[in-house]
């Protein structure tokens, strides 16, 4: 078995594992997803290793490159993500030697850390690696229908996520209005922080093959950028990025409500950023599972200091 950097020949190959190793259920395998994922990356292109059985790809790992910023230091950082090994090479150890080779290659190269949110299943194989498990993410949670809440948990009632209308991606598509985003986090003396800019929202939502973002707010002042899904609990409108220029807080908030009315969703989630209104619930533990491996920084902050959107940190 040969352990080897993939090229742009094996993406065939590579999609084949995925749909066989995992099927189509989870997230979209194909090639326009895998090379708008691990090729558009305004951060760079992803470092992937496959595991060459005589021409066959057996398994395959990539880490996605990410950035972190500190008030003081850009950290070149990786987001461990997709991984899959063939039905029929199963139980040989090709996913922690595929990772472990990866690992050593990318601290070599000067990558800071590696960060994911790892499910149940796949957790413990990471945590055996050398990763911490940092903890929850908090949440914030705004009940904008209690009623309705209740009853759909008790009675399990299924409905329709609202028409969002048209996604308004031209909003992003002005990096001279954007300019000052490159300034988001960066007064604040703590924390951690994606930083924004107009081709990262462009790649990231605009771009995107895999799900439909919808865009709201002024591109010189403020933006918003949220999509529908079903919950348990009932609809859900769910802020992924909620970036705020200074001085325009107030216009945020209401073009926030105004979401709030349009859609009639039952709730709306959002990462804890102290600039939302006052209708949402202080932050709950209620999200992903954070875990943190080393390179060459060792000392992640805590929890409380992730300044992530959840746009940063679902799965995609």
């Amino acid at each position: 078995m040969n352990l080897r950097h993939a090229t742009p020949a094996d993406l065939p190959g590579i999609i084949d594992l995925l749909r066989a190793s995992l099927g189509d259920g989870s997230t979209e395998k194909s090639a326009a997803f895998w090379r708008w994922k691990h090729e558009g990356n305004p951060f760079g292109a992803s470092p992937v290793m496959v595991a060459d059985d005589g021409g066959r790809i057996a398994g395959v790992r990539a880490f996605m490159r990410w950035q972190w910023q500190s008030r003081d230091r850009t950290y070149r950082a990786l987001r461990a993500v997709d991984t899959a090994t063939h039905p029929d090479y199963r139980g040989q150890g090709i996913f922690k030697r595929l990772t472990l080779r990866l690992i050593e290659e990318c601290r070599q190269e000067g990558d800071d850390f590696i960060f994911n949110t790892p499910n149940e299943q796949s957790r413990p194989g990471y945590l055996k690696m050398g990763w911490q498990q940092l903890g929850k993410l908090p949440v914030r949670v705004a009940p904008l229908r209690p009623l309705a809440i209740a009853r759909n948990l008790y009675r399990q009632i299924d409905h329709a996520v609202p028409d969002l209308g048209a996604p308004n991606h031209e909003l992003l598509s002005d990096p001279t209005a954007l300019q000052w985003l490159e300034g988001v986090g960066s007064a604040s003396a703590r924390g951690w922080w994606t930083p924004p800019s107009a081709a990262f929202l462009r790649w990231r939502y605009a771009d995107c093959p895999a799900r439909t973002y919808h865009v709201a707010g002024d591109p010189s002042e403020f933006i918003i950028v949220y999509y529908g899904r079903q919950q348990r609990i009932g609809t859900e409108l769910r802020i992924v990025e909620y970036l705020v220029r200074e001085g325009a807080e107030r216009r945020a908030k209401v073009a926030l409500a105004d979401l709030r009315h349009r859609y009639g969703t039952d709730v709306m989630t959002a990462a804890p950023t102290a600039a939302l209104p006052n209708y949402f619930l202080p932050a709950l533990p209620i999200g992903l599972i954070l875990t943190f491996r080393e390179l060459n920084h060792r000392d992640p902050p805590p929890i409380r200091e992730w300044r992530y959107t959840l746009g940063d940190l679902e799965l995609f």
